[in-house]
């Protein structure tokens, strides 16, 4: 399987039961499931790309999820990492709690499948991914919905 074949994300990617309490150790959990599944590349450069598009404004939407997304040299694939946070965290200034996050990077040369991606998911989301990855009994269950979600791009 070449890299370009890879799913966007895997049961690896996943944890239902994380114990973030706040946006910094989110963002750290989401790039220690990267580092887990072998697809974390740079973590600073990760971090920095992440920080500079949350900067531009919140990537919380209605219903309590969070999508930070960036393109990013930290990476070689596109990667979608899935939190289910334990308690509601405060993601920022004006936007809501979130209990479900979708961390989502790609190659910092490919803006055509970041937007298509971004676009994928987020009508995954609209749709009803929160409320199925709430009710996820498994990492394996939730990595297939997103993926059902994202389907191929």
């Amino acid at each position: 399987m070449t890299d370009e074949q890879q799913p966007v994300t895997t049961p690896d990617l996943v944890d239902l039961h994380c114990e973030a309490t706040d946006q910094s150790t989110v963002v750290d959990a989401l790039l220690g499931l990267l580092e887990g599944a072998g697809r974390l590349r740079d973590a600073d450069a990760c971090r920095t790309d992440l920080m500079a598009r949350e900067a531009i404004g919140s990537t919380v939407i209605p219903g309590g999820v969070a999508i930070p997304h960036a393109r990013t040299a930290g990476v070689d694939v596109p990667t979608v990492a899935v939190l289910r946070l334990s308690e509601p965290v405060a993601w920022s200034a004006g936007a809501g709690p979130v209990d479900v996050v979708l961390g989502l990077f790609t190659p910092a040369g490919d803006s055509d499948g970041y937007l298509k991606l971004l676009a994928a998911l987020t009508r995954s989301v609209v749709a009803r991914l929160p409320r199925d990855l709430r009710d996820a009994g498994s990492a394996r269950e939730a990595a297939a919905m997103v993926q059902r979600g994202v389907g191929k791009l």
